[in-house]
């Protein structure tokens, strides 16, 4: 009841004082099931942090769904992200055979199409460097700035991998050069942050932004002075990069992004 009727606080002070956090109301819905029914982000958010299992099917009603069957129907695209990013099953069916792709399909919620199936169909081509894939996965309609259950795009991860043909033709096809993560992270600090300069160089001929900042305020010279790449940084400075506040991030410790989640590993004041 405290989680499809929004109230944060009782629902914090129950889960507090012991409340099974997955339990279930005798229609088979658990908390989440009901918050993500009500639209009820914060409290979707709060059971999540708090071990709520995101892939439990609604077996009890007979439809099956989980929340992101449900979130899927509603065309909660916040309520999606959340989701995936806390680890929800896409592949999932429900009782009818549904994945929660087919659910958004069948309500007409194209743009939740990205983040469920054809984004990370795209940022998978990207990632492996498979260019004729890309090619007909856009020309079939995917979302060529889609984004995939980490937040980056399929720019981001041809760059991070330093796919170079890829991030060649994504950028002939359109794709947004600065295209920025939940963090602020664009695809040029992605490739800086895992040293491909050929993809680098790429990137600043095209007209990428050299002095995009991350939402920690750090530029892609800034990390590549940080992380030594005399020649990254060479070549950013030739395309316009200048170094004002070098010295405000010469003691950051960077350590490169995961390179299948595209989280970053450990480094202080950023997302693991």
């Amino acid at each position: 009841l405290a989680a499809g009727g929004g109230h944060t606080e009782v629902l914090r002070l129950l889960l507090l004082k012991g409340a099974n956090v997955n339990s279930l109301t005798k229609d088979g819905n658990t908390a989440l099931h009901l918050a993500v029914e009500e639209r009820r982000r914060d409290c979707a958010r709060l059971l999540l942090a708090t071990g709520a299992r995101a892939d439990l099917r609604n077996t009890a009603a007979g439809d099956g769904n989980t929340p992101l069957h449900i979130a899927a129907g509603l065309g909660d695209e916040h309520m999606v992200k959340l989701l995936l990013h806390k680890g929800a099953n896409k592949d999932i069916r429900n009782s009818s055979g549904k994945t929660a792709y087919d659910v958004a399909a069948e309500h007409g919620h194209t743009r939740l199409f990205d983040g469920l199936r054809l984004g990370d169909s795209l940022c998978v081509a990207a990632r492996k460097g498979e260019v004729r894939k890309i090619q007909r996965l856009v020309e079939n309609g995917v979302s060529i700035n889609g984004r995939d259950q980490h937040g980056w795009t399929a720019l981001h991860r041809a760059s991070f991998k330093g796919r170079v043909e890829a991030v060649r033709c994504l950028i002939e096809k359109g794709v947004e050069l600065d295209g920025r993560d939940e963090e602020g992270y664009t695809a040029l600090h992605c490739a800086v942050e895992s040293g491909h300069v050929d993809v680098i160089e790429l990137l600043v001929k095209k007209g990428a932004d050299v002095e995009a900042r991350t939402n920690k305020g750090v530029t892609a010279l800034q990390i590549a002075e940080s992380l030594h790449y005399l020649g990254i940084t060479r070549v950013l400075i030739h395309g316009g990069a200048t170094k004002e506040g070098i010295t405000r991030v010469a003691k950051m410790v960077v350590v490169g992004r995961d390179t299948e989640t595209g989280g970053l590993k450990k480094r202080p004041n950023h997302r693991v």
